[in-house]
This record gives C-alpha cells, structure tokens and sequence, in this order.
C-alpha cells in the first residue's frame, strides 16, 4: 500500500513504481519525495496460522519483483557441488506458498511444510518458524544440522523458543551462525557479518532509538514540510544546547501550566524520568531533553495509558516497513491526577510497565481479549473503543502515519551506514517498539522508539501477542538454509563480532 501525502508537500519529478492495492493499478507512477520512498507495507488486521498475511507480498509489483531479484543476486553465493547437492534435496521437501490465508491465531491440526517456497527463481527456500501447538514437519538431519544461533545474554525466551522450534542449535564458533538476537553493533561488527548470516539491527537506527535525535531529526522534517505534516511530536529542548530557548518558552508559560518531563536522552524503562514544575528541578550538570508534557491524556477508568505498536523493517533501499495489528496498551496503577502535588507520584505520570510492577496495586491481565488488568491487548483496546462510538480505523490510520514519517526522519542515516558497513542488504532486519500517547482529544503523539523492545513474556498477554508477533518477525527475515560450501568459504573463525554482541 504506497504512502499517501498531502498534496501540498513539495515534490520532485522523478516516478518510482507502487504496490497494487485494491482498486490501484499495478506499476502506476507517482510523484516522489522523501515522504513517498516508501512502498508501504501494513499489515491486514488478522493473522494466521501461518503467520500474518502482509499485504504487500502479493502487492509488489512486477518491476519491483525483477529488481528484488537482481539485488538478491548479489548476496548469492556462487553455486558449488556441495550447494547443487542440498538444493536436490530441499527441492524434494513440500513447501509452501508465500501467500497465507487469516484466521485470528487459530492453529491449523494438519500437518504443514517446513519450508516456504521463494517468490524468486533460482533461489533457496526460506524456513519457517511457527508458534506452539502447530504441527510442521521436521526438516531432514543434513538440513537441520546447518542451523546454528549465536546466542547472547539479551536474546529473549521468546525468540530462543522460536528457532529452538524449528530445530536451531547453538553455534559453537563465532562464525558458523546463521542468526542472532543482540544489542546494537559498532560498524566493524557490521562489516564482518556474512551474507548468510542475520542480526536483529541495522546501523544508525540510534538516529530515531536516541530521544535527543529522534526529536532533531524530526524537527528538520517539521521545518521543510510544515508543523501541520509533523505535529505528532511534543516541544521539546535539548540540554545544554537548547537552554536559551527552553527559558523563553518557559517565561511565556504560565505558572498554573508549567508542567515538564525530563528525559535522559538515551535511557529506557522509565530510568531517570521526571515531571517538573520549577525551573530549578532541571538538571544543570548533565544532558537531558525536556518536553512540554501531555497534561491531559485520554484516560480509561480514570488511568493513564500509553500504547505499544510494533514495527518490522526487513529492508532500507527499498524501503520495507510491516506494522503488527495488535500490541499493548500499558496502564498506570495509580488514578491520574493533574494536580501540582502529584507529578513526583511515578504510578501516575508514567506508564512503563518495568515502573508499574512495582507498585502493590498491579493486576495481571489473564486473558488477552478482555479489558482487565494494567495491560490490554490493542485488539481488546480497539473493541472498547468502538463501544464507545470511536472510530478506531481513523485512529489506527494516524498512528500509521506517525510511525512512517518518523522512519522516514532516519531512512538517509541509516541508508548511508548499511550502504558503506553492510556486505549484503538481506544480513539486517530489525524491530521496533513505537510508543504513542492519545490526549483527551484522541491525538496521538509519539513518546519514544525502542530500538531494543523488551520481549519478556512472563504473562499470558505478553506470551500470546509477543509469540505471535516473533513468529511473524522470523517469517518475514527470511532465514534460508546456508549451503555448507558458504560457511566453510567465511574464513578463518574470528570473534571480531562476539564481544559486541553480548
């Protein structure tokens, strides 16, 4: 689905093919700017099975499929007895088409291939990852036995439970791996990834992961296109470089309206936030950003709540972005309250799930389709909202538009890196977690990106919408099975990549 914009955004002449959608027509050409170098790809609202069915792989269009193809090229290995010896025999198993039917987390009690047949000629199959409960066929000794993780201390249970599943092995050496889940890499870590291996980053995703340049990067965006495209973001300044400004906003504020949230421009779960209302609770010594805080959320039972929205991007040139329909809405524990006295109170002002378990007063959600608990569902969200005469696709489409524009805001940072760091565009694919507040007049703005999601999944929520999601994520990177003659050509083992990793 190509990404709408306002007309009234300036644009070059040059034309680049979209996606199909619905009545649209294939390969038809459209105006481009930096705002229209997406071929967007959002997800329909039920998943499956088999995994979700994203619309745009039966939207791309034929020229994109023939350039795909001629990019994947480049990333092959070259073919060798050994690889002529594996493809004969992945060839035999059954495999199953990249097109999947919804049915809302249903498993099916038949038995399904293991393998997913490639939409490009010439080109190996990719493995399929499924949730628990699903039969799938065992892939073979001689194809199972080349499937090894690199695991490292931050690989979440969730993800080791997905290519366990599948018949994944540990990865003794530092370069026989296909996949890994890690923080993020330095650029030497980056080139000395292999073009069959995959990692869970992409360089320079910090320019939108850093609370500091996501607002920067943003505001540039705002200043070429206009506040109306880019007003989702709150004011914010960046100490110390914006003290002299930070000030004249303040002045202009009224006393009664002087309320803050300092940030550290880099930290996650809730570490050294604040909401202030003096000038002398600015921190002096040290870099932080202050927003003007959202005073007047939309609230549910008389909370605050913010919403988790999880976006995959499987490619930068071309731009991929894939939005999971569900996710979760994250409530305070204790009844909001805007008055001067309780912005110190932690369970009021902030939602973060990391923060909230602490209080006494957290209830656990048991059941991922019902409003209950200090953790919804979006399905479950959404199913109240319309019960309360809210149009939730009109909601959903705004958040949409935030999370594009906001990757866009970092797609020529992260473009250059891949291109100068990265051997082969298919070794990075990554994950992120978009938070987004509504104000009482269900506006959304964006808080934050996590470029480290957390995926603890101790709750029955947690486990099926997070299982569900990782299942997706895997699906969509596309893990092939490596030829042996691959692994064996990567060299002498080196570690250059694990201290990094860990």
């Amino acid at each position: 689905m190509p990404l709408r914009r306002s007309k009234s955004l300036p644009v070059a002449t040059e034309t680049v093919p979209v996606a199909s959608n619905g009545n649209q027509t294939r390969n038809k050409p459209v105006k481009r700017n930096s705002l229209s170098r997406i071929e967007r790809c959002d997800s329909v609202a039920e998943s499956s099975a088999q995994g979700l069915e994203w619309e745009c792989e039966e939207g791309f269009s034929e020229d994109t499929l023939e350039g795909e193809s001629d990019t994947e090229s480049q990333c092959s290995s070259v073919e060798t007895p050994f690889s002529r010896d594996l493809q004969r025999k992945m060839a035999d198993l059954p495999t199953r088409s990249v097109s999947r039917p919804s049915s809302a987390y249903k498993v099916s009690s038949q038995s399904q291939p293991a393998l997913f047949k490639s939409l490009f000629p010439k080109h190996p199959p990719t493995i399929y990852f499924y949730v628990e409960g699903e039969k799938v066929e065992q892939l073979p000794w001689d194809i199972r036995k080349l499937l090894r993780w690199r695991l490292t201390t931050i690989t979440p249970h969730v993800v080791r439970d997905a290519f366990y599943r599948v018949g994944f092995r540990l990865a003794k050496r530092s370069s026989d791996w296909i996949g890994c889940w890690g923080k993020h890499m330095t650029s030497e870590a980056f080139r000395n990834i292999k073009p069959y291996q995959k990692v869970n980053h992409f360089p320079g995703t910090f320019q939108i992961g850093r609370k500091d340049r996501l607002y920067r990067n943003l505001s540039k965006l705002q200043a070429q296109y206009g506040a109306k495209h880019f007003s989702f973001i709150p004011v914010s300044f960046i100490l110390p470089a914006d003290w002299r400004q930070l000030k004249a906003a303040w002045d202009e504020t009224p006393q009664r309206r002087q309320k803050w949230i300092v940030k550290p421009p880099a930290s996650a779960r809730g570490i050294g936030i604040r909401v202030i209302h003096k000038w002398a609770q600015i921190p002096k010594k040290r870099a932080v950003i202050v927003q003007r805080y959202i005073a007047r959320p939309f609230l549910i039972n008389g909370s605050k709540f913010d919403l988790r929205i999880y976006v995959f991007i499987t490619n930068y040139d071309p731009l991929r972005v894939y939005i999971f329909p569900d996710g979760l809405a994250r409530f305070a524990t204790t009844k909001y309250s805007n008055s001067m006295k309780s912005l110190s109170n932690r369970f009021i002002h902030l939602t973060n799930y990391s923060v909230n378990k602490k209080n006494s007063d957290y209830l656990q959600n048991t059941d991922e389709n019902a409003c209950a608990g200090h953790k919804w569902s979006l399905k479950a969200l959404w199913e109240y909202y319309t019960k309360l005469g809210i149009d939730t696709s009109k909601l959903w489409s705004e958040i949409r538009d935030i999370v594009l524009k906001t990757i866009v805001a970092s797609e020529p940072y992260v473009n250059s890196l891949v291109k100068s760091n990265v051997k082969c565009h298919r070794s990075c694919v990554e994950l992120f977690g978009f938070d987004i507040m509504l104000d009482e007049n269900l506006k959304p703005w964006i808080i934050e990106v996590n470029i480290s999601p957390s995926l603890h999944s101790t709750a029955r929520i947690d486990q099926v919408i997070k299982g569900q999601m990782i299942k997706d994520v895997m699906n969509l990177a596309g893990f092939h099975v490596p030829f042996p003659d691959e692994i064996n050509e990567g060299g002498p083992k080196s570690s250059n990549l694990v201290p990094h990793m860990e």
